[in-house]
């Protein structure tokens, strides 16, 4: 596994431009700095739901993006999973079916799909939670369900913007053990926002700290 970018995209205020490398022995990476700092941005870049001004992203040796050839491959194509701060679930949707959203890009058959479901929903502790919407949910099931549809398409790169925000102590580290244990088990390459290095310190092996899009520091956990 490994992640290749070197990329630069403008904004009104300054231009995030960031050179990344992650592999599979340092596969996890934090983001810190000041809010508006680009952090965001530099996720959304990797993520594909912004395009890049300059500059290539690359992963496991297959181009997501290259402004040199014209080449940017959508969200969908790109494989990763995206992580939003507010959670982005389907209010429409059921539990099992905003899972199941993320269990469509695997093209499984009926009854295999329904066997990953069932481990999904015991994995983030949501099983007799099926036929729930997520207005019905708390703050933490909304998290975990959040992760749930994320952890279901099996994605190659994780991107998680502020995984930890609004959540107390004890949920706090309720969320960081799943989240340790989805990373070791998807052998996913990932990228983390937080505001907070004791959040970040559990989960990566170095961290960024960025500023007006731009490294300052990269600090070793």
């Amino acid at each position: 596994m490994e992640l290749n970018a070197a990329f630069r995209k403008e904004l009104p205020a300054f231009a995030v431009d960031i050179c990344l490398h992650l592999d599979s022995r340092q596969p996890v990476l934090g983001l810190m700095g000041p809010s508006g700092s680009g952090k965001t941005t530099l996720l959304k870049c990797l993520a594909g739901l912004l395009e890049i001004d300059s500059g290539f992203i690359e992963l496991n040796g297959k181009l997501l993006a290259d402004t040199a050839r014209g080449l940017s491959l959508t969200p969908q194509e790109r494989k990763c999973g995206y992580l939003f701060p507010n959670f982005a679930l389907f209010q429409n949707l059921t539990v099992a079916e905003n899972i199941r959203c993320g269990l469509l890009r695997l093209h499984l058959a009926a009854q295999e799909e329904k066997s990953e479901l069932a481990a999904l929903l015991r994995r983030f502790k949501l099983a007799g939670y099926e036929k729930r919407y997520p207005k019905n949910l708390s703050w933490g099931e909304k998290q975990r369900l959040a992760l749930a549809r994320l952890a279901a398409s099996r994605p190659k790169l994780i991107l998680l913007d502020e995984p930890f925000g609004g959540l107390d102590d004890e949920l706090r580290q309720e969320v960081s053990g799943e989240l340790r244990l989805l990373l070791q088990e998807s052998g996913a390459l990932a990228v983390i926002v937080s505001h907070r290095r004791d959040e970040l310190l559990p989960l990566c092996q170095n961290i960024l700290r960025i500023n007006r899009g731009r490294a300052e520091k990269v600090l070793s956990c």
